[in-house]
């Protein structure tokens, strides 16, 4: 066959060169980085800002966690 490539999946290309593992974390990690920086760039925050906010709500949470009822 002159073009052995054609007709094949990019994902059985990925995995036959060990890297489909690789970028398969990395877009899925865009995927979900994507809505959250679109959302932060609406409400004007930045990551600092971001992790404030979770260091707050974790403080908070922690000692409701904690309570036995």
């Amino acid at each position: 066959m002159k073009y052995q490539n054609i007709g094949s999946d990019f994902d059985d290309f990925l995995a036959d060169e060990g890297m489909l593992e690789g970028v398969t974390t990395v877009a899925l990690k865009r995927v979900i980085a994507w809505p959250i920086e679109r959302e932060m760039l609406a409400q004007e925050k930045t990551r600092t800002t971001m992790v404030k906010i979770d260091a707050d709500q974790q403080r908070i949470a922690r000692p409701i966690a904690g309570r036995k009822r």
